[in-house]
């Protein structure tokens, strides 16, 4: 998010006018240093996304494996007459709900942690060229 103060980015400043240096063409004094900290701070959200992303995973599968967990310690119990039809219903339900979290986790996993983590090692480089290449207009 730009700063309140910053000008449009289609506005040129006065630090843009010739022999302006690098750091200072960006949003007026400190600027290079703001967008330094931008790129810190877009880091740091990819990081606590991708914890956030593998965690739910790690939940949702031992959600998924205390269903199933629970389904084999109760597999010997039968019941008989107008509870039965409950029973099994509540059994079906449970399987199918382990089932649900189990994929979810894989999905989780699948289509949004193995990508962010591909992200942020994209991130890292791209970071470290760009700033690179500031640090040398410098």
């Amino acid at each position: 998010q730009l700063p309140r103060d910053a000008p449009h980015a289609h506005a040129p400043t006065p630090a843009m006018s010739g022999g302006a240096r690098f750091s200072t063409a960006f949003w007026g004094e400190n600027g290079f240093q703001q967008i330094e900290k931008r790129l810190e701070v877009g880091m740091k959200s990819s990081d606590l996304l991708t914890y956030y992303i593998g965690e739910r995973a790690n939940i949702e599968k031992a959600y998924a494996e205390k269903l199933q967990r629970l389904l084999r310690n109760t597999k010997e119990l039968s019941e008989v007459g107008s509870s039965r039809a409950a029973w099994l219903a509540l059994k079906g339900e449970t399987d199918n709900l382990s089932k649900v979290h189990i994929d979810f986790a894989q999905q989780l996993v699948q289509q949004i942690g193995l990508p962010m983590t591909k992200f942020k090692e994209d991130q890292k480089k791209l970071r470290k060229q760009y700033l690179g290449d500031a640090f040398k207009l410098n």
